[in-house]
Parts: C-alpha cells; sequence; structure tokens
C-alpha cells in the first residue's frame, strides 16, 4: 500500500479539474479508440482482492486495460456501474470491491465535483486548488488544528460528495 498518492491538475490537457496525473487511472469507456475522451478519473489508495474476478468481468464488457493497477480497475468498474448518477455509481462500485482502500473520483462532465470513500483503514484527503491527495490522517492528530481547511476524513462505506466553489 502506497503511503502517500497525489494528482496534480493541468487544465489544458484535462476535463478533470482535481484528477490529472500518471497516478490517476482513466477510463474511456467499453470499446474505446485510441485517444478517445476519459470519462471517469480515479486516485485509488489501498488493495483490491478480487481484481482478477473483476477485471475479467469487465474485459468480457469491451473494457481494455493498459496497466494491472487497481485504480485503472476501479475507474473501469465505475464506468461500467454508472446509471447516469455519480453518487450511485460510486456506491454500486464500491459495494462490488472487496480489500482495503480508498479513492477519488472525478467524472468528466462534473469536473467541479470529487466523490470519495474508502473501505478499511482511516484515510483523509486534502483538496489543494489543482490537486487532490489521499493520505494516512494519523499525523492530524499531533496538530494543534482543530479542523485544517481542505482535509475531509473519508466516510467508510459512505461516499463524500465535495462540491467546492468553481
Amino acid at each position: 500500500m502506497h503511503t502517500h498518492s497525489e494528482v496534480t491538475f493541468q487544465r489544458q490537457l484535462s476535463p478533470f479539474r482535481f484528477l490529472n496525473a500518471p497516478q490517476a487511472h482513466l477510463s474511456q469507456g467499453p470499446n474505446a479508440k485510441p485517444g478517445s475522451r476519459p470519462r471517469v478519473a480515479v486516485l485509488h489508495r489501498g488493495h483490491i482482492h478480487n481484481h482478477t474476478a473483476l477485471r475479467s468481468q469487465l474485459q468480457g464488457r469491451g473494457y481494455h486495460f493498459s496497466t494491472e493497477s487497481d485504480g485503472e480497475l476501479i475507474a473501469h468498474l465505475i464506468d461500467a456501474v454508472h446509471p447516469g448518477n455519480a453518487l450511485q455509481a460510486v456506491h454500486r462500485a464500491t459495494a462490488l470491491l472487496q480489500g482495503p482502500g480508498a479513492f477519488a473520483v472525478q467524472f468528466h462532465d462534473q469536473s467541479h465535483r470529487v466523490l470519495a470513500t474508502r473501505m478499511g483503514p482511516s484515510v483523509a484527503l486534502r483538496l489543494h486548488p489543482q490537486r487532490v491527495e489521499l493520505f494516512d490522517p494519523a499525523p492530524l492528530a499531533s496538530t494543534s488544528a482543530a479542523n485544517p481547511t481542505g482535509i475531509y476524513l473519508l466516510p467508510e462505506g459512505d461516499v463524500l460528495d465535495i462540491d467546492p466553489a468553481p
């Protein structure tokens, strides 16, 4: 498990406001052509135990994988279960995942919004003006700041919906 995950935003390169960097995993949807516009971006921290089974199911539905990463799997899974409602898609995908971890998600048509959740040990999300990071919140306990700006403790089994002012 990584101890720190962070992505940086570059407005000219991506439709995603916060999730755009080598650490972010994208899904263009099933049977996507090279160069297709990404529909989902995911930043993941953790390990998915049922990766192989889910990957096989998604490949059967036309999703192509370029890595073995859990983040890419989650991006495709969220795209596959997306009912037109971003919050429902994250809930549905989370219910199918087994293993400890956390992830933050953005949808191409809602680049102002970040959805995040965790399964297992505590994880915090820090929302910077141009990036998101997932990290261990333990060091926060030793700080004097009661509620640092832009830091959210991710709920286990629920989805945090962050829609900062544009």
